[in-house]
């Protein structure tokens, strides 16, 4: 498989990247490496830092349980971190960065220009929370960035990026890598950084471009919210958001032409309301259904040809919800529609039940537990060349899953609950909003975990964790050794 890098541009765009990081964590993309850039002004920004928490929990989690003989954690992750496209300024608005003191004198009635086209509001707002929702900011700012800016030095985020690409575009056996980017059209960082980046990237690339599949997913307006309550005079407004998207797709035609192979466009015609926010560590805003179809792009894309610019669309059965038949046409879809299922009911069992039991395991001890528990001894029994399970790096383990298991749960919470006329879509996961292992309804059947009109009332009965721990049971035992290949087992059983 190819190895990808993702490049999330704005807070719309680390969202994305979200979703691909759950993707890749249940094997979609086999043993390939999932590298990860953010690009943001707005560091602390709620949803980028969402991101970098899941990627990292999934690092953490790959590490010490992956490898093993099904997809999940198959493939590596790699962090490259968070760009600043305003870090090498110093200066955090527009007035400083373009010097506005100083240019009736260097430059005769641009100033009269410069006044005309911003508000002094526009002019003087800090933008340490990103572009505030405005294109025009936005563009202003990306249009200063030269291809020096995202190459300076081997030890910067784009320059391990940058070695890291081309070691894989030169090695003959691996397949082409691929470069994504993602990020919003009608906002201010995504609508500007997507076209400005991604041509800044084709000419650093241009030695081994026919190597490399670069390719983007431009999201349409897909969310609204109201004015925010904290006094800004300057905030993303969603009536703008229509302007903003045809000023934008013009900016990307002017700006991108030739530069990617695959472009995606993606958004819903209903909007989703969202909580009002300008930025920062309170913009938090839940997953959305259409950030998982732009992540299922990256597999699309991975199937298109090199050099050949082209658009993609896609469209959904009914306007008010959203089937798995839905998903992209072809075998990723098959793939996608496979192992989101099989990783909703294997995270739920785990965190719900096999977490707990391995707790209550190291209570009651594991002869007195293994009485009623015929598959733990398949994975812990001292003596027979297996783990305690009271051993240190197995409970490391399982906390790394733990942690995996809340946030996947989480996201894929937000996905069902992400429809404009909050109906759950894809799954029905209303009762694990809150992820607390303990104080929550117990739901033994598993089907019921996923909406899926094509499997009969007596299959859902029979898709129990009670049937999942005889499976388990019935396993030969002689392979099998502590958490790593009972959390395997188990992904195989669901």
């Amino acid at each position: 498989m190819s190895n990808i890098y993702a490049i999330g541009i704005g807070g719309s765009g680390a969202k994305c990247v979200e979703s691909l990081v759950f993707l890749h964590s249940l094997g979609l993309f086999g043993k390939s490496r999932l590298g990860v850039l953010i690009v943001d002004a707005d560091s602390n920004n709620g949803n980028t830092q969402r991101t970098l928490t899941n990627l990292r929990r999934s690092t953490d989690c790959q590490q010490v349980l992956g490898q093993g003989k099904t997809p999940f954690l198959a493939g590596e992750f790699r962090d490259y971190g968070v760009w600043d496209p305003l870090s090498d300024t110093g200066t955090r608005n527009l007035d400083q960065i373009f010097n506005r003191p100083a240019m009736a004198s260097i430059a005769p009635n641009l100033e009269y220009l410069y006044d005309a086209l911003y508000s002094p509001e526009e002019r003087q707002v800090l933008l340490d929370v990103g572009f505030r929702g405005r294109p025009p900011i936005g563009s202003a700012v990306m249009s200063r960035l030269e291809a020096s800016d995202v190459t300076t030095g081997r030890n910067t985020v784009w320059g391990r990026l940058f070695d890291d690409l081309e070691a894989d575009a030169n090695t003959a056996a691996s397949d082409n890598p691929t470069i994504h980017l993602f990020g919003s059209v009608f906002g201010g960082t995504g609508a500007s950084g997507v076209p400005t980046i991604g041509k800044l990237i084709s000419q650093q690339i241009r030695e081994y471009r026919h190597r490399v599949h670069l390719n983007a997913t431009p999201l349409l307006p897909y969310f609204s919210f109201n004015k925010p309550e904290d006094e800004q005079q300057v905030y993303a407004e969603t009536r703008s958001f229509t302007l903003n998207t045809q000023a934008a797709l013009q900016y990307f035609q002017e700006h991108a032409k030739d530069v990617f192979d695959t472009i995606y466009l993606l958004g819903n015609q209903d909007s989703t309301p969202y909580s009002p926010s300008t930025g920062g560590t309170q913009q938090r805003n839940d997953a959305h259904f259409v950030e998982l179809f732009a992540a299922l792009s990256v597999a699309d894309g991975l199937k298109q040809p090199i050099a050949k610019t082209q658009a993609a669309f896609i469209s959904r059965a009914s306007r008010d919800r959203v089937v798995w038949t839905d998903l992209p046409d072809g075998s990723s879809s098959d793939s996608a529609r496979k192992l989101l299922g099989k990783g909703v009911r294997f995270a739920y069992s785990w965190l719900f039940n096999f977490s707990l039991e391995l707790k209550d395991a190291r209570e009651q001890g594991a002869k007195q537990f293994a009485k009623g528990a015929p598959w733990f001894l398949n994975f812990y029994a001292p003596g027979r060349n297996k783990p305690a399970v009271t051993d240190e790096a197995q409970r490391s383990k399982e906390d790394a899953l733990d942690a995996w298991a809340e946030s996947f749960l989480g996201w894929a919470q937000q996905i069902a609950a992400s429809n404009h006329n909050q109906e759950q879509i894809l799954f029905n996961l209303q009762g694990v909003q809150n992820n607390n292992q303990k104080n929550r309804p117990y739901q033994e059947f598993l089907g019921r975990l996923v909406i899926d009109g094509s499997v009969s009332e007596s299959e859902l009965r029979r898709d129990t964790i009670a049937r999942l721990k005889e499976a388990i049971a019935n396993q030969s035992s002689s392979q099998q050794s502590g958490t790593h290949s009972l959390v395997h087992a188990l992904f195989e059983a669901c």
